[in-house]
């Protein structure tokens, strides 16, 4: 019912495009020679459309137009090359016409030397559309100490903003396309996006970018379809936060999607309020970190993660845990934002996903299918999860405890061996590590695993020398919870026995 209701508003809250005057910027003064500073020929031109209020298009012939002359704000994380108008389109010939903003103007430590290609306020009925956007990031490298975002869009407010057959390349700043609250009906389909944070198209890695996303919207109503984002050099990209798309707003959908080299793919966030009604279906993420992370500032509610294929590498830290879906540090005793534990998250449905693992056997990396906390009135199920070796599916307790959830019908399979000498390995852990000084935490209530297919190629130890076996099911947790936890019909095979299916260790408080 959900997918419905949301694709009629997507199709009915985005205008017909009545195309009035088309406004050249060769009329205006711009050379497209890639040499010439275009700057102020391009902002003629849309001041121009914007001005004949009849959804006049901007239109670039082929060619490439050279950016140069900044404008300076009050606050210079908000300088610009171009400033957006409502009610125009963007247009150019497709890959023949690209938007490039010139060298060596980020790359200085001043404040100034920071700008948006295209800014906005209060933007409404914008199209961009068939063009290219070169944002030059490796003859901006960011100097060290330096905070700079240097975004291709950047809006403040608005409403029904669509772009299609955009491409979007070599990121030196912070994200490529930023949409700030409040705002709502952002589309983006079929577009591109290519190389940002530390991977900028160059052999030399900009080191000093300390954090990067593809795509971060605020707005509500956002719909990521069918697109492209992809770090053309893996190995150099993860070696800092590279994130695909974060979503910060309810009624939105990330799906058919298709991301390499991302740290994470997608990222669910409720940092302004109630995240709710959020669809991630049928998306590629290969070589990335983590696939989906959650950070749970407030609730966060009615989330369908299905039909997803993700395969995992490492950040080449040791320190860091692949996973394919991670809601983070809900078992810490500490409740902060920070933390991102401060709400539980309800009504999650996790169906149909294939996840697995590219790490190598016997790594010092770290790989966990699934990591859950905080989980309320939800369903896992029919995933195919493979070659992990902490846990194909990890669950732990919480300040907000877990309940009425089922992990029904998934394989777990393939299982990996890791050297870590203090960890558990098992295809499902259910462990309770928060309330060790806390004698009313809430613990787990009908948590259930049923029917799960678990298959185990080898009896892998946890790590050289230690006893422990990679275990098909472990559980750990207080005596007076674990009545809460029931496991039935689950399925062993392979070369699992039957004592491995599960290993209850109770702690005393």
């Amino acid at each position: 019912m959900f997918r419905q209701s949301l694709l009629i508003i997507f199709v009915l809250g985005y205008s017909h495009w009545c195309s009035g005057e088309i406004v050249n910027v060769k009329n205006f003064g711009a050379a497209g020679n890639g040499k010439k500073d275009d700057t102020k020929a391009i902002q003629s031109a849309i001041n121009f459309a914007a001005s004949k209020q009849n959804k006049s298009t901007v239109y670039f012939p082929a060619g490439i137009y050279l950016v140069r002359d900044i404008t300076t704000s009050s606050t210079y994380l908000e300088n610009y090359f171009l400033l957006l108008k409502s009610h125009i389109k963007i247009e150019g010939d497709g890959k023949k016409t690209s938007i490039k903003i010139a060298d060596n103007l980020f790359n200085r430590p001043e404040k100034n030397a920071n700008a948006h290609l295209f800014k906005g306020q209060n933007i409404v009925d914008l199209v961009v559309q068939n063009i290219c956007i070169d944002l030059n990031g490796k003859n901006n490298l960011v100097p060290e100490g330096s905070n700079k975002n240097a975004m291709a869009f950047l809006v403040f407010q608005g409403s029904d903003i669509r772009m299609d057959h955009v491409s979007i390349i070599n990121c030196a700043g912070q994200n490529m396309i930023s949409m700030r609250a409040p705002g709502s009906k952002l589309s983006v389909e079929d577009c591109e996006f290519r190389n940002g944070g530390h991977y900028v198209g160059s052999k030399i890695e900009n080191k000093y970018q300390a954090d990067f996303s593809f795509l971060y919207s605020e707005w509500s109503e956002t719909k990521i379809q069918d697109n492209i984002f992809v770090q053309e050099d893996v190995n150099m990209a993860l070696k800092g936060f590279t994130g695909g798309v974060e979503i910060h707003a309810s009624d939105s959908e990330i799906k058919k999607n298709r991301f390499t080299g991302c740290f994470p793919a997608v990222y669910l966030a409720s940092t302004n309020g109630i995240l709710k009604n959020i669809h991630v279906d049928s998306n590629t993420m290969s070589k990335c970190v983590k696939g989906i992370s959650f950070w749970c500032v407030d609730s966060i509610k009615n989330i369908t993660i299905s039909y997803n294929d993700i395969t995992l590498t490492n950040a080449g830290n040791s320190a860091v845990i692949s996973v394919g879906i991670e809601v983070p540090n809900g078992n810490t005793t500490i409740v902060s934002k920070e933390n991102a534990n401060n709400a539980p998250i309800i009504n999650l449905l996790i169906k149909s996903n294939n996840i697995s693992s590219l790490l190598p056997s016997a790594t010092t990396y770290r790989s966990i299918g699934m990591h859950l906390h905080s989980l309320h009135n939800s369903l896992v199920e029919d995933n195919i999860i493979s070659n992990f070796n902490l846990a194909s599916i990890s669950v732990s307790g919480s300040k907000w405890g877990m309940n009425n959830s089922l992990f029904l019908k998934n394989i777990l399979r393939n299982n990996q061996p890791n050297t870590d000498e203090k960890a558990v390995a098992a295809h499902i852990t259910v462990t309770d590590t928060y309330s060790s000084d806390i004698r009313d935490a809430p613990g787990f209530t009908n948590l259930q695993f049923e029917q799960n297919q678990i298959t185990g190629t080898e009896n892998f130890r946890a790590a050289p020398g230690n006893a422990r076996n990679f275990l098909g099911v472990f559980v750990a947790v207080p005596e007076k919870v674990l009545k809460g936890v029931t496991l039935r019909e689950n399925e062993l095979k392979g070369s699992l026995k039957e004592k491995q299916l599960t290993i209850k260790t109770p702690l005393n408080y």
